[in-house]
C-alpha cells in the first residue's frame, strides 16, 4: 500500500506547491504572514476486499484555510482548487521505484462563513471524496482511464459492457474412452452496450437522430476503438453496426444515451 505522505505531496503538487502547503493529519495554526495556504489532509484507508490486488480506496479530506483579508489571492486559490475536483488522474514514483495509479474523485464541500482562528480572519474550504491507488504494474484499472472512440470522435462512457456469445456444437467422439464432447465454435456474435454523455459531439448527434427516428440511415457503419492502458497502450478496433438503444431523459439529470452495437466483417464497408 502507498504511503499517505507521497499521496498528500502529490495533491499538494496538483494544487501549486507555490500557492498552497499540504500537511498530512497536522491542523497547523493559520498565520497570515505566511504567503502559502494552509491545508490539511486526512485519509481514511480501505485495502481492496481480494488479497494481493494492490488496490486499496482512500476516503479524503482535505482542508484549506484561506486567509480572506486578501479577497484578490483568496479568489485566485478557490479558482486552483477547481483543478483537482471531479475524475483527475494521476501518476506517482516512489523512492524505491514503485509506481501507483491515482484516480482521484473530490468534490468541493459548502463553504463556512469566515471567522476568526488565532487572531486571522479565514474561510474555511473542505474537499471530499475518494482515491482509488493501484500499483501501476500488478494492480487494479479504474474504468476511467480507458479511452472509447467512435468514428475518431471520443465519448465519454458511463457504463459500457463488450460481450460475446457463442453458437457451438457438441461432437461425442464415439472411439475415445472419454465421457467429454468435444465442443467447436459454429458462430459468434460480439457486441457492446454503452450508456453514452450527451456533449454534443457529431457522433452524440448521429445517435441521437437515429433514435429519435429522424434517419433511415440505420445501417451505417461506426468504428470503434478501445484504448487500454497497459505497457504499452493497447488498442481494439471494430467495425459495427447499431442494433438498438434508447435515449435516458430523467428530469434533473444530465441527457444520456444507451446504444447496442455489433461487430460485423470488415468487407461488409464495401459493400455498404
Amino acid at each position: 500500500m502507498i504511503e499517505l505522505q507521497y499521496l498528500a505531496t502529490e495533491y499538494n503538487k496538483l494544487l501549486g506547491t507555490s500557492d498552497f502547503l499540504v500537511f498530512l493529519n497536522t491542523n497547523k495554526i493559520p498565520d497570515d504572514s505566511n504567503p502559502k495556504t494552509i491545508c490539511t489532509l486526512l485519509a481514511l484507508r480501505m485495502p481492496f476486499a481480494i488479497n494481493d490486488a494492490d488496490a486499496e480506496t482512500i476516503n479524503v479530506t482535505i482542508t484549506c484555510d484561506l486567509i480572506a483579508s486578501d479577497t484578490e489571492i483568496r479568489d485566485k486559490r478557490l479558482a486552483m482548487i477547481k483543478g483537482i475536483l471531479g475524475w483527475v488522474g494521476f501518476q506517482i514514483h516512489t523512492p524505491d521505484g514503485e509506481i501507483y495509479n491515482c484516480d482521484s474523485f473530490l468534490e468541493q464541500q459548502p463553504s463556512g462563513n469566515p471567522r476568526i482562528d488565532s487572531g486571522v480572519m479565514i474561510q474555511q474550504i473542505t474537499i471530499t471524496g475518494t482515491c482509488l491507488v493501484s500499483n501501476a504494474q500488478t494492480g487494479a484499472l479504474v474504468s476511467n482511464r480507458i479511452q472509447t472512440f467512435i468514428n475518431d470522435d471520443e465519448v465519454k462512457l458511463v457504463s459500457g459492457t463488450p460481450t460475446i456469445q457463442k453458437g457451438t456444437d457438441d461432437v461425442f467422439n464415439l472411439s475415445d474412452t472419454t465421457s467429454l464432447t468435444e465442443l467447436f465454435t459454429i458462430s459468434r456474435t460480439n457486441t457492446v452496450e454503452y450508456t453514452i454523455l450527451y456533449r454534443g459531439l457529431d457522433i452524440d448527434k448521429t445517435f441521437i437522430k437515429i433514435l429519435e427516428g429522424e434517419t433511415d440511415e440505420i445501417d451505417q457503419l461506426f468504428t470503434v476503438k478501445r484504448i487500454y492502458p497497459w505497457n504499452p497502450d493497447y488498442t481494439f478496433t471494430n467495425t459495427m453496426k447499431l442494433t438498438g438503444g434508447n435515449i435516458i431523459h430523467q428530469a434533473g439529470a444530465f441527457l444520456t444515451y444507451h446504444i447496442i452495437l455489433q461487430k460485423v466483417e470488415e468487407e461488409e464497408d464495401a459493400d455498404t
